[in-house]
């Protein structure tokens, strides 16, 4: 079973909380996007083994590249929310579910290697665990009042709630 929410953070309505989560993350893609193609510009610069320079370059034009992708279903979100189409608002939900879930991968995989590296990195670990953590359950939050949005416009909010 699936919550639905009534309102976002604030006592501000849907529409008006998903619209300030589609700029928020608009915001914060487009400055990732700067900032990974500008690295992968100027990575030559940073490593001396052309190699490894390759590497990193490959990295940080595929989180340019996801980047991009992530700004679109943004935008689909802003566009959706103004407009009350729906169809916009779904592309988010999933794109930002599956980052999430590759989010709280990501963390327990980095949390286990500090816990493997030594007892010195173990506060490491925990450090990445608990920011883990809190970053999965703030997108969750998000993704859960962009869907109760979603499931308003389409009217399939479940009957009692």
């Amino acid at each position: 079973m699936v919550m639905h929410m009534d309102q976002s953070c604030c006592g501000l309505n849907l529409k008006t909380g998903s619209l300030i989560i589609g700029v928020f993350f608009a915001v914060e893609t487009f400055c990732s996007l700067v900032t990974y193609s500008s690295k992968a510009d100027s990575v030559y610069e940073d490593y001396t083994s052309a190699s490894d320079a390759k590497e990193i370059k490959g990295v940080f034009v595929y989180l340019a590249v996801l980047n991009s992708a992530m700004l679109v279903t943004n935008i689909l979100l802003i566009m959706g929310a103004t407009q009350e189409r729906a169809s916009y608002l779904f592309p988010w939900v999933i794109a930002y579910t599956v980052l999430a879930a590759i989010k709280a991968l990501g963390y327990l995989i980095l949390a286990i290697v500090c816990f493997m590296l030594s007892t010195s990195a173990v506060a490491t670990g925990v450090a990445v665990l608990i920011t883990g953590c809190i970053s999965v359950c703030l997108y969750t939050y998000c993704i859960l009042i962009v869907f109760s949005y979603y499931r308003t416009l389409t009217g399939t909010v479940p009957l009692g709630v």
